[in-house]
């Protein structure tokens, strides 16, 4: 193995309590020793990254014992060439059961499922005719090949992500020269709470020094009920709240709702435009034009009932006039409702019952609405 040194106790970060252990395989003539390794990255446990390369270089540096002690035994003349290259078949076929290198990296699973369909395809050809069922074919060079390409491409991956983890463990994170960009999501959220903020400081200004603490925090929460109804198109009311707080709450959602209305006209030009628009942004600016329309449309409807019909008496009688003239002109002939005493109306009523029961006779499941229909039209 080898020992990294510890870091210096007048740096400023110590965090590394012992000493951090790199894995290197004991190359011995005892296939059964276990590999010698010990990692330790105290405060650091929880962070995902550094664990998975840890644990990574073990189960690999595991494998490469495997393979270089099966050598080894064929060098101390334990074994001959057959077994060797029958051991090596095995070690290839079966990674997912010699080491755990998958609970780290699953994508693993596709080299160990590839190297599993060889061994059956190796073992289908092989075993067959007179050879029977034999001890092993001893075919490495396939699997071998899975997993050299594999190791190609995970090495470097470790090797950076392992000289990142020793970095950051004796040098601490880099974290004070990144500027963090200003995004739209961030902006809006800087002025939401700009606008919480001053409405928070004018309620401070205005109340006595005792009541400060218990009653910021409720008029905080009238004031997103506010801006909850406005969006819904409720009228909002508290009854027996201060006039100088409901008027402050109300100038607070007015300039809300401006800011929040400018945004989804110029988020709505930008669309129209064909300019770079994030997807949540058109979803969100949908959603928002569809609440501004039906609040225009409620606001229509509330001045026809107050106000309306805008149509005067005058206007009303030429316009009925016109119709019946119309229709007249038409030689028009109502259809005549039928009467009372219609003998046919009972069987009408049965066919449409039927007709209803059948609709729900070919659903699997009712819910308790649909059910309590049904009983009534078996009363009926």
């Amino acid at each position: 193995m080898i020992r990294l040194p510890q870091s210096s106790q007048t740096a400023p970060h110590t965090a590394l309590q012992t000493s951090v252990l790199v894995p290197i395989a004991s190359i011995t003539d005892d296939p059964t020793k276990h590999m010698v390794y010990d990692i330790t990255v105290p405060q650091h446990e929880n962070f995902v990254a550094g664990t998975i390369v840890v644990h990574n270089c073990r189960e690999i540096l595991r494998l490469t014992k495997l393979i270089v002690d099966s050598h080894v035994q064929y060098r101390l003349g334990n074994v001959d060439a057959f077994q060797l290259a029958d051991g090596l078949q095995y070690l290839f076929a079966h990674v997912g059961q010699l080491t755990g290198m998958y609970r780290y990296k699953y994508r693993l699973m596709r080299q160990i499922r590839a190297c599993k369909d060889l061994k059956h395809l190796i073992y289908y050809r092989f075993n067959t005719g007179p050879v029977s069922k034999g001890p092993g074919v001893g075919f490495w060079a396939p699997g071998w090949r899975v997993w050299l390409f594999f190791l190609r491409g995970i090495v470097p991956l470790l090797e950076r992500w392992l000289g990142n983890l020793l970095a950051r463990q004796f040098e601490g994170r880099n974290s004070k020269g990144v500027v963090k960009s200003l995004t739209k999501q961030r902006v809006d959220s800087h002025y939401d709470l700009e606008l919480r903020a001053a409405v928070m400081h004018d309620i401070l200004d205005m109340m006595p020094e005792g009541i400060r603490g218990n009653k910021s925090k409720v008029i905080l929460q009238h004031l997103s009920e506010a801006w909850r109804c406005y969006k819904a198109n409720i009228p909002w009311q508290v009854p027996g709240m201060p006039k100088p707080i409901e008027n402050m709450i109300l100038r607070y959602v007015k300039s809300k709702a401006d800011w929040w209305t400018s945004v989804a006209h110029y988020n709505r030009e930008r669309i129209r435009r064909g300019a770079t628009v994030d997807k949540a942004i058109a979803r969100r600016n949908c959603g928002r034009l569809t609440r501004l329309w039906l609040k225009s449309e409620q606001e229509r409807q509330r001045n026809y009932l107050k106000d309306g019909p805008y149509v005067s008496a005058e206007e009303a009688v030429a316009i009925y006039t016109t119709a019946v003239h119309w229709l007249e002109s038409r030689r028009f002939s109502p259809i005549p409702f039928p009467p009372l005493s219609y003998k046919h109306d009972p069987k009408l009523l049965i066919l449409a019952l039927e007709r209803l029961r059948e609709s729900y006779s070919v659903q699997g499941h009712v819910n308790s609405s649909q059910r309590e229909e049904l009983g009534l039209i078996e009363q009926a």
